[in-house]
């Protein structure tokens, strides 16, 4: 499986991280983890990060909603896709979280089988 995430980290700004992690024989496998090149990693984390700033663009040519958190789940066996998204503050000085915290929760809980 092949977990994505992607986290507005502030309304006022609008930066947006993204970040991933893998689930490879039934063990949760961080980028770093993987033996690839970090400049490969980098490469890849920065054309996700500019995938997202496609969807905004969509979103607002549109006049829709942007998404303050994606998490989007492919499964490698099955082929299935999933996606959750999320519309209220989720990074901000106002939630006390950074969009780090908020990807390590979630691979913490991806971990524990949830």
């Amino acid at each position: 499986s092949i977990h994505f995430s992607r986290f507005n980290t502030t309304k006022r700004c609008g930066k947006f991280e993204f970040n991933t992690f893998f689930v490879i024989n039934n063990k949760l496998k961080m980028l770093n983890q993987l033996g690839i090149n970090k400049a490969l990693i980098m490469q890849f984390l920065k054309l996700g990060a500019n995938d997202l700033e496609k969807v905004k663009n969509i979103c607002i040519n549109y006049d829709m909603p942007i998404p303050t958190e994606m998490k989007m789940y492919y499964d490698t066996k099955t082929g299935k896709y999933d996606a959750q998204y999320k519309y209220e503050e989720i990074c901000s000085e106002k939630t006390g979280k950074n969009a780090g915290e908020v990807f390590l929760d979630w691979v913490s809980e991806c971990s524990s089988g949830n």
